[in-house]
């Protein structure tokens, strides 16, 4: 089986529930001026399901110029949005099964405008490239 890349299957999962501002190489600075910008960001020790998968740990970063409370709601949407996901099948592959390691929480760092909500959320994701699992 192919490696299938995270990144590139993530971007394609949100993209389809309608999220549009999605990047993955640098927090870029309309950040801090968009309603909804999504940071994706694949973090180490991920390992490799023996027979069918991919099972990468992923953090997934909501930007928010709606404040806190905004970062967060569309960081539990998009959580639920990744277990609606399940089984669906996409051109880069599918989610076979969506845990969450970190639940969303709020992440104040320096440099951060007021007004300006961050939320973080990390996930472990069995990735396949098989239709439909049972």
């Amino acid at each position: 089986m192919a490696t299938i890349d995270p990144i590139v299957l993530l971007t394609e999962v949100l993209a389809s529930f309608g999220h549009t501002d999605i990047n993955s190489d640098n927090v870029e600075a309309r950040a801090l001026s968009s309603p909804e910008y999504i940071f994706l960001r694949e973090l180490g020790g991920s390992t490799a399901h023996i027979d069918r998968s991919n099972r990468p740990t992923m953090e997934i970063v909501v930007y928010s110029n709606t404040g806190f409370a905004g970062s967060r709601a569309k960081a539990y949407q998009i959580q639920s949005e990744l277990r609606e996901a399940w089984g669906q099948p996409f051109e880069n592959g599918g989610i076979h099964r969506v845990i969450t390691r970190i639940a969303p929480y709020r992440q104040d760092i320096p440099g951060l405008p007021y007004g300006v909500g961050r939320t973080v959320a990390q996930y472990d994701f069995i990735l396949t490239n098989s239709e439909k699992w049972v």
